[in-house]
């Protein structure tokens, strides 16, 4: 999509087990533009964090990761593999899911994005 910011196609993630290959992840697509927000909601262990973490590059190195993420027109899988390191936490970011190391509880929650936004 010519306006999209963040581009995922077919996003898969999985990971090996005694049990064989086990989906995390299965065919995740979505395209944001500029200043769109995209909530990702559901069930414990539903595949929101490793989604996520794909999406940074965050996985361990044995997971199977397929599909694409290009933001702003650059693979982001590409520029992990190249060591480009200057584009996570400047560019993208991500929000952990443990709100008492990853937020301020003095401040508002709105604050704290409107500053990772300046």
């Amino acid at each position: 999509v010519a306006g999209a910011l963040l581009t995922v196609q077919d996003l898969s993630v999985g990971f090996l087990t005694e049990q064989g290959l086990v989906r995390a992840v299965d065919g995740v697509s979505f395209d944001l533009e500029p200043g769109q927000t995209l909530g990702v909601v559901g069930e414990s262990g539903s595949g929101k964090s490793v989604t996520a973490k794909a999406l940074m590059n965050l996985l361990p190195s044995y997971a199977q990761v397929g599909g694409t993420v290009n933001f702003d027109g650059r693979d982001v899988f590409a520029m992990a593999a190249n060591r480009e390191k200057h584009f996570w936490g400047v560019e993208m970011t991500m929000v952990f899911q443990d709100p008492m190391t990853s937020l301020n509880p003095v401040k508002k929650i709105g604050e704290q994005i409107a500053e990772s936004l300046r």
